[in-house]
């Protein structure tokens, strides 16, 4: 699937008449759903990028904040990065 090789756990049955991948697969393999276009991709393969929190964190409405994330695009030497949510 999308060149990569998988191995897990699947249930065969009978007249079903198009492909289904659970959510668990999807989780378990870091896969990203895209409901708009009902598609399954790595985040890497769409050129998008996510920031990730190291814990749960409830923001009031406008609030402004600085928070440590995990990052996991590529990094651009010479480049300022600033996100607003």
């Amino acid at each position: 699937m999308l060149g990569r090789k998988f191995r897990h756990p699947v249930r065969v049955l009978q007249n079903v008449t198009e492909d289904i991948i659970g959510i668990n697969f999807i989780k378990a393999h870091h896969l990203w759903y895209d409901p708009v276009d009902r598609e399954v991709f790595f985040n890497k393969s769409r050129n998008e990028t996510t920031l990730l929190l190291m814990s749960e964190t409830h923001l009031p409405a406008l609030t402004k904040l600085v928070l440590k994330v995990r990052y996991n695009g590529e990094k651009k030497d010479n480049i300022a990065s600033i996100i607003t949510i």
